[in-house]
């Protein structure tokens, strides 16, 4: 693993995407259903206006329906997650919680109690052997009649021609710090190892000597008694 050293573009823009999915408290792309992802980007979709420009034109629906624009939603789901928005028929409503229909999503239920996200900054950064952006950043866990929760959170993601992408979040999980405490090497930057290892050929032979000098040393103590 390397430690990363960001712009200010894109930790700007880092923070952008998490801010939209902070919310969402746990995905990740290769495990999470995609329609469990759907029901979340919906019940969560105002967050996704810090990514793109099109309005959500969030409506009120027939039997406490909500409605939401779907080029709102199928651009959000693209910048965010590289992801194309599934789009069920209104029969998959009562299946899914949510379908398609005539340019809006629709969608039933969400989340029950009132819940925000704030988040702070990027604290720590490094890239996986395969590319994969890994940072640690602070946030603040604000729930409905209960004390604000400072924490540390953990997202990863990739880049590509259209600039970064999610490819996981875990609210409250500081993966960084759990790999520290399991003993991976984070980053390099520890001068000492390298020299170590060029010269630990001598340090062998030398140790070899001095352990046949002990050796030595105690015969010859036996030979004097």
């Amino acid at each position: 693993m390397q430690s990363a050293n960001l712009s200010s573009n894109d930790r700007s823009t880092l923070i952008e995407i998490i801010a939209a999915c902070a919310d969402i408290p746990d995905y990740d792309a290769e495990e999470t259903d995609r329609d469990e992802l759907m029901r979340r980007v919906l019940y969560t979709h105002r967050n996704f206006m810090w990514l793109t420009d099109i309005p959500p034109g969030t409506q009120k629906g027939y039997n406490n329906l909500n409605l939401c624009r779907s080029d709102y939603i199928t651009d959000a789901m693209r910048l965010a997650f590289r992801i194309e928005a599934e789009s069920p028929s209104v029969s998959m409503l009562t299946n899914l919680g949510y379908c398609y229909n005539n340019g809006m999503y629709y969608w039933s239920g969400g989340y029950t109690k009132y819940y925000s996200t704030q988040v702070h900054d990027i604290i720590n950064a490094y890239y996986t052997d395969n590319n994969t952006l890994i940072v640690t950043f602070t946030d603040t866990y604000i729930e409905a009649d209960a004390e604000p929760v400072n924490e540390k959170s953990t997202a990863s993601f990739r880049y590509d021609s259209d600039g970064w992408y999610l490819t996981s979040i875990h609210m409250g999980s500081d993966a960084m710090q759990q790999d520290t405490e399991s003993g991976a090497v984070l980053s390099p930057g520890n001068p000492i190892l390298p020299i170590i290892h060029q010269y630990l050929p001598w340090l062998i032979a030398l140790l070899a000597l001095a352990g046949a000098g002990i050796v030595i040393y105690i015969c010859l103590l036996g030979r004097h008694h």
